[in-house]
């Protein structure tokens, strides 16, 4: 079960995570599950030519689309998902990369994220290079090739998190900051 979320929009790249998931079909059982943003014409009309896509291509069961789902409904897909993709460019800093992890699940990231240095490339998943389908199709192949990759992977992601990423982690850092200028100052 792949996952991926966010507007819809061109820029996420969401025809192509489509595209590399039929591609991969032939080798693996995959499905994927796509939820994001519709809230103006321009989102309407990519979600309709991304799932016109889908039916053209008779890939109906293997790709699933939510629109405009709550953040419980979010969590759930996660906690069901083997994998999570974030394939946007231009992306300044999603957050989604945490949350996968967070919930056990590797997370793949353009190299275009603000957030993707957040991922342990290799041990809590990968970055592909920016717009390119075939290192993403390559990075998702390395995860779903074996099952014992996706459960080491999203363990170490969910401990990276717990690691590097809680509140009182960043609160000890800023401390550390504000530490340094005040002794700067003196």
């Amino acid at each position: 079960n792949v996952f991926c979320i966010g507007k819809y929009q061109e820029r996420k790249n969401l025809q192509m995570m489509v595209e590399v998931v039929e591609e991969l079909l032939p080798k693996y059982d995959l499905h994927l599950t796509i939820a994001g943003e519709i809230s103006n014409h321009f989102h309407q009309e990519y979600y309709d030519n991304i799932t016109e896509y889908v039916k053209e291509h008779n890939l109906e069961d293997k790709v699933t689309f939510y629109a405009n789902i709550k953040r419980d409904q979010v969590f759930n897909i996660y906690k069901e998902s083997d994998v999570y993709v974030i394939p946007s460019t231009g992306e300044p800093a999603s957050i989604t990369v945490i949350e996968s992890m967070s919930c056990s699940v590797p997370a793949i990231s353009g190299s275009d994220n603000g957030t993707a240095s957040y991922i342990d490339y290799g041990k809590t998943g990968y970055v592909f290079e920016d717009n390119n389908k075939d290192d993403l199709r390559d990075k998702l192949e390395k995860i779903i090739c074996n099952r014992d990759n996706i459960v080491k992977m999203g363990a170490a992601g969910y401990h990276h998190v717990k690691d590097c990423f809680q509140f009182d982690n960043y609160y000890s850092q800023i401390e550390k900051i504000r530490n340094l200028q005040t002794r700067e100052r003196k």
